[in-house]
């Protein structure tokens, strides 16, 4: 027990600790205020601490306005996305969802919305911190998103096992008019719940044509030794292609194997050069991949 104790606590909770934590782990609250406040620790909100040596970025601070809330607030919209690693950087003030009976709880640094019912289900946890789960923070911060980004956002979740395409439409169903509805209804949509990439590769066309890189207009089928398979998005005159690996990429086991099979089918060919794109690369690697992308297209003769 004692300080080791609070900087195991801490580091369950980012770095962060509270007078709380103290007494849980054997000290006193005026211990641990007394000697923070000594040695100059950070104090994002008051009375949450961060433990020496660690440096106070966005996510912390959302963590901390959470901690501060002591329970009484539910971090949501674009911050409860970002402690889900959905969304960089958090936003500047942290939003945070109360009962509508509780209205005394006021920071600069936190956006407070208040709501008449939120069910348990909707609500989870993220380093010690309540947050709304993906589904609820989508419908909060559809307004602020563009479709591109929100589908993104969509795939990286349901890839993660953070978010269902039920649960989305569930949560679009329970609530009456938002901004953003109709990009949250086609986000449900394009993640189907079949496995579809349909969403991923749309975007990927439509960014591969705006950087002068159009492709064929569908897919390839290449006979291999074990049967046809499918090049996502072709260039057939270069036998050049892209794979599209969204959230079903990594949906299971047997997806897994199944990609990895129809990739090793067509290397062995020995015909086809195939390039793999990930969310990720398409939305925060795209120039990289392009780079890459051109490259592949000129050692097959392509004037570009």
């Amino acid at each position: 027990m004692g300080w080791k104790r609070l900087a195991e606590i801490g580091m369950r909770q980012g770095g962060l600790v509270t007078p709380g934590c103290a007494v849980e782990a054997g000290l006193s609250r005026a211990m641990l205020t007394t000697r923070a406040r000594q040695e100059g620790w950070d104090e994002p909100f008051p009375g949450v601490f961060l433990l020496p040596g660690l440096r106070l970025d966005a996510h912390r601070r959302t963590l901390a306005a959470g901690l501060w809330s002591r329970g009484r607030a539910v971090v949501a919209g674009g911050s409860a996305l970002a402690l889900h690693d959905l969304i960089r950087p958090a936003p500047s003030r942290v939003e945070l969802l109360l009962p509508r009976s509780d209205r005394g709880l006021t920071h600069p640094g936190v956006r407070t919305r208040w709501t008449r019912h939120l069910p348990p289900g909707v609500v989870t946890e993220v380093g010690g911190v309540r947050v709304t789960d993906v589904a609820r923070s989508l419908a909060d911060h559809a307004g602020q998103l563009e479709l591109p980004r929100l589908r993104a956002i969509g795939l990286d979740a349901v890839q993660r096992r953070l978010l269902t395409p039920d649960r989305l439409r569930e949560e679009v169903a329970a609530r009456a008019r938002f901004t953003g509805r109709e990009r949250l209804d086609q986000l449900a949509h394009d993640l189907g719940g079949d496995g579809s990439e349909s969403g991923f590769e749309f975007d990927a066309r439509d960014q591969l044509t705006d950087a002068g890189l159009r492709p064929d207009p569908d897919q390839a089928e290449v006979a291999t030794r074990t049967g046809t398979r499918r090049i996502d998005i072709p260039y057939r005159r270069w036998r050049v292609g892209v794979e599209c690996l969204g959230y079903a990429y990594h949906a299971s086991a047997a997806a897994l194997q199944r990609d990895a099979s129809r990739a090793n089918a067509i290397a062995a060919l020995d015909e086809w050069l195939i390039l793999r794109l990930t969310w990720r690369m398409l939305h925060e690697q795209w120039e990289p991949f392009l780079r890459d992308l051109r490259d592949s297209l000129r050692r097959r003769g392509a004037r570009i």
